[in-house]
């Protein structure tokens, strides 16, 4: 996943004062969408990583609070970076529009569709050639250790 990445926010990078001449201008524009739109190819891979070859489309998804007390600070966080004066000044950061932010969403987003394409593929990337096994859970008792 990290080549898709690489290559969206590259991209961004590249093509953001081509998209966007009106804020051109300002020589933060281009660094700031394409950091906005790292960190939400980070908040999407957060979903991603919980299972290899589970769907973040499944009811499981919403059974972990932590991770999505997570990504909430992670956006207001990243909102309040690039929107609020006091930390653009110390992150180099300038506003961007409702436009721009969801074009950064949109980017950050294909991290999921890409994981979720090659989890439907019958041979999931997982370096060997054979399809991903979903690890079993062992559930010891008393007196009997798990086996591998």
């Amino acid at each position: 996943m990290g080549i898709v990445m690489a290559a969206g926010t590259c991209a961004v990078l590249y093509l953001a004062p081509q998209m966007y001449p009106e804020s051109a201008g300002d020589p933060r524009f281009a660094t700031t969408l394409a950091f906005t739109t790292f960190v939400f190819y980070q908040a999407f891979n957060l979903l991603n990583v919980r299972s290899a070859t589970g769907s973040v489309f499944s009811l499981q998804t919403f059974t972990n609070r932590a991770i999505w007390v997570s990504l909430a600070a992670v956006v207001v966080l990243q909102v309040l970076v690039v929107q609020l004066g006091v930390l653009q000044g110390l992150f180099d950061t300038t506003d961007l529009t409702s436009g721009q932010w969801f074009l950064a969403l949109g980017v950050g987003s294909t991290v999921l569709w890409v994981s979720e394409i090659r989890k439907l593929s019958p041979v999931s990337g997982n370096g060997t050639g054979r399809p991903v096994q979903p690890r079993r859970r062992c559930r010891p008792t008393r007196g009997r250790a798990c086996s591998p």
